[in-house]
């Protein structure tokens, strides 16, 4: 055998397998915070495209998204609602997130505030665009049905913003690895602090809640009465006057 075929055999052994390079990516992919973050912001802008509600009327259903509520719902060739151009924001606005997860040009803290107020107004919307197209169904005799979508929808948004305000609260890192944090008891430390925090404030709360309570009543015995026609101060039970015999 010459040489060049000996390297070359060499060089096949040690290709990597397609399994070694699959293995490799993904212990490369660690489940920290900004990593989770980004898959949860992800599926919120997936969720704009599903359908969030189900209006029937007149055994017509018709499936409400952002996007429907986007261009508009018309109804046997009717314009039931027109177009929302500024429902938009329940794009955009996971959008914006998904570029402050990419970009390192603010602090971590900053980062977070930010991504918890923009997720606040997203939350807001969604509860927005269900009270409205619910009103809307409803004014025109048609029934309203909130599909499983929307509601996975607000649990993602609800788990961005405790994960940032983990964040804010240095609980966590954007880079600490959840499954680490979780195997290492971190997770039970920090739920601990939160339980700590919670027990403070329930005990503030208690402490102003009987400073405030209303003092004890004095039993009808001990309450000094005095006759409304000239003034003498009555017995205890007195049905009348001692000294003018107005009726008590």
């Amino acid at each position: 055998m010459s040489e060049n075929s000996v390297v070359e055999a060499q060089g096949a052994n040690e290709t990597p397998s397609t399994n070694e390079v699959a293995n490799t990516a993904v212990k490369k992919f660690k489940f920290t915070v900004k990593n989770v973050v980004r898959m949860l912001t992800l599926l919120c802008i997936v969720f704009v495209f599903c359908p969030s509600f189900l209006v029937s009327c007149s055994e017509q259903t018709v499936e409400v998204n952002v996007m429907t509520a986007v261009e508009g719902v018309t109804m046997y060739g009717e314009k039931m609602v027109e177009p929302q151009g500024h429902m938009w924001l329940c794009l955009l606005l996971p959008i914006v997130v998904m570029v402050l997860l990419f970009i390192k040009k603010f602090s971590e803290k900053l980062t977070a505030g930010i991504i918890v107020a923009v997720t606040a107004i997203d939350l807001v919307k969604w509860f927005d665009f269900k009270s409205k197209t619910k009103e809307i169904a409803e004014s025109n005799g048609c029934t309203f049905e909130t599909t499983g979508w929307y509601t996975l929808n607000l649990i993602v948004m609800f788990l961005i913003v405790i994960f940032m305000i983990a964040v804010l609260t240095k609980l966590v890192s954007m880079e600490t690895d959840l499954v680490a944090f979780v195997k290492g008891g971190e997770a039970k430390q920090a739920m601990n602090k939160i339980t700590d925090a919670a027990s403070k404030v329930a005990g503030d709360v208690s402490a102003a809640v009987k400073s405030e309570e209303t003092p004890e009543m004095k039993p009808a015995s001990e309450v000094k009465a005095f006759c409304g026609n000239c003034g003498t101060k009555l017995e205890p039970d007195a049905a009348f006057c001692e000294n003018c015999g107005t009726k008590v």
